[in-house]
């Protein structure tokens, strides 16, 4: 299991198990688990000319676990979950006085 754009990657482990007197290698069991947090960001740009230049984003958090042999099969899992907190961002002055 690869991915290329965040370099995660795993190999399986392989046990070796003889049946009718031939050898044979077999992958060991593998789970992994992604977890996926989409946070919505909300950037508007301080151009006078109104809302025209807000933008609506979700940025993400990943974190994952890999667990071999432990597993009672091969699974992937994908867990997403949308943040109830938002963010603002704005490149407009603040006034300090």
């Amino acid at each position: 299991m690869q991915h290329p754009l965040d370099a995660f990657s795993r190999k399986p482990l392989y046990e070796e198990k003889e049946s009718k007197g031939e050898k044979k290698y077999l992958p060991k069991t593998m789970a992994s688990a992604f977890f996926i947090t989409a946070v919505p960001s909300l950037f508007s740009s301080d151009l006078g000319l109104g809302d025209w230049f807000t933008t609506e984003v979700f940025q993400l958090t990943v974190a994952h676990e890999h667990e071999v042999e432990r597993a009672a099969e091969n699974i992937l899992v994908f867990n997403y979950q949308v943040s109830p907190i938002s963010v603002a961002y704005s490149n407009a002055r603040e006034n300090l006085a």
